[in-house]
């Protein structure tokens, strides 16, 4: 394909798979989804398809974002085959046509989206695999995405989410067990490959410099808000219920729409060295919500127990927490900062003592000479231009 012809192709998928969205989302009102499901879908599946028709219209040689419009399309139709069976099977049985069709389309497609972009993703950026050596880990993760897809589409049972429909295409007998053995076996390849390429990422991020570092940190602060959501599910869920699941799923949508658009901002380099404001910005506010979150629970339950023998209304101990609270937050996120770049950005802080430090002896200098100077050594200890010089007007009388 000529290359004046794949912003077209790349722009198609992208409006195909926001086709599939609108028919998702007007299925989900006739079947009676009115939560906010609906939105974070398609903010996700936005995220992908966007994020993949830019990369692939502007970098059409970066697998990556071809990868994004394949994810963004296949997403977007496991969605509407699963709105089609639902309302085909459930809300109005005999209404549409293929309705098992659909439910097996939706339950096979979840695999390969699942677990099969990941893997790629680790491998391909920023701008495809690191060395030839690496071919094997990319047809160990295609080949372990198909046995996914195929072993769910061919697993004999019930239907995921369709727990009265049997899966029409199920294999019975002798064969059964071998169906079940090469869907291990596929998502054992596609973890050990996403294991081997999450290491081979953190070892090139160190080893690097310049933009292809900060590429590599845009797409590392990505994925490790996701992994770090993942990870918190089970303790939000355990400690605080149905709100932890509540606020559980908002973080997951967040981090999910968050790993593409840093991904495309690091494929196309844009604006790449904010990234570390971004990351210590990122750190401090959630060091000190959590801060404040522990600070307010504990001064709201210890005034409850304080106030229960004088009285029995809690808001007099809700309005005082949330006026601590209040009061701490400003000096809480400067010593908070302060930490952070103390121990993570440790050029930032020093040239902030050294500021400080000039600042401190400005007000006590009175030669002019030696003032020039020392702007000159601070500006370059702190900004490391490539030239300096100091050029002072005189006041003739």
């Amino acid at each position: 394909m000529s290359r004046s012809k794949t912003p077209y192709l790349a722009w198609s998928l992208w409006a195909l798979g926001i086709t599939f969205v609108f028919g998702t989302f007007a299925l989900g009102i006739l079947n009676g989804n009115h939560h906010l499901s609906g939105l974070a879908f398609i903010a996700v599946e936005l995220a992908f398809s966007t994020v993949g028709a830019l990369l692939a219209s502007r970098r059409p040689g970066n697998a990556i974002g071809w990868l994004f419009c394949a994810c963004g399309v296949l997403l977007a139709l496991a969605a509407f085959a699963e709105a089609y069976a639902t309302h085909a099977l459930i809300t109005a049985p005999g209404s549409l046509p293929g309705g098992v069709a659909a439910a097996t389309l939706s339950s096979w497609l979840e695999g390969p989206i699942g677990f099969g972009v990941f893997p790629f993703l680790l491998l391909l950026f920023p701008d495809g695999l690191p060395s030839p050596r690496w071919r094997w880990a990319a047809w160990a993760a295609g080949v372990g995405a198909v046995l996914l897809g195929v072993g769910q589409a061919l697993m004999a049972g019930k239907i995921v989410n369709f727990k009265s429909v049997e899966n029409p295409l199920g294999v019975h007998g002798a064969l059964e067990g071998l169906i079940g053995n090469a869907t291990a076996l596929g998502f054992g390849l596609v973890v050990i490959v996403m294991v081997v390429a999450a290491v081979s990422l953190i070892r090139r991020l160190r080893r690097s410099t310049g933009d292809e570092r900060q590429q590599l940190k845009w797409f590392a602060s990505g994925s490790a808000l996701l992994a770090v959501t993942i990870a918190a599910g089970p303790i939000l869920w355990n400690l605080i219920g149905s709100v932890g699941n509540v606020l559980w799923s908002v973080l997951f949508v967040v981090s999910v729409t968050a790993l593409p658009v840093a991904t495309g901002i690091g494929v196309l380099k844009y604006r790449l060295y904010e990234i570390d404001r971004i990351v210590s910005r990122t750190v401090v506010y959630a060091l000190v919500s959590v801060m404040l979150a522990a600070a307010y629970a504990g001064i709201v339950l210890a005034l409850q127990e304080a106030s229960n023998s004088l009285t029995h209304d809690n808001s007099l101990a809700i309005a005082a927490s949330t006026l601590v609270v209040a009061a701490l937050f400003r000096p809480l996120r400067s010593r908070v900062q302060t930490l952070v770049d103390r121990r993570f950005y440790r050029r930032r802080y020093d040239a902030r003592q050294t500021l400080e430090t000039f600042t401190a002896r400005l007000r006590d200098e009175i030669d002019l000479d030696q003032l020039g100077g020392e702007l000159l050594a601070v500006t370059q200890e702190t900004m490391e231009p490539t030239h300096v010089s100091l050029w002072l007007r005189s006041t003739g009388r």
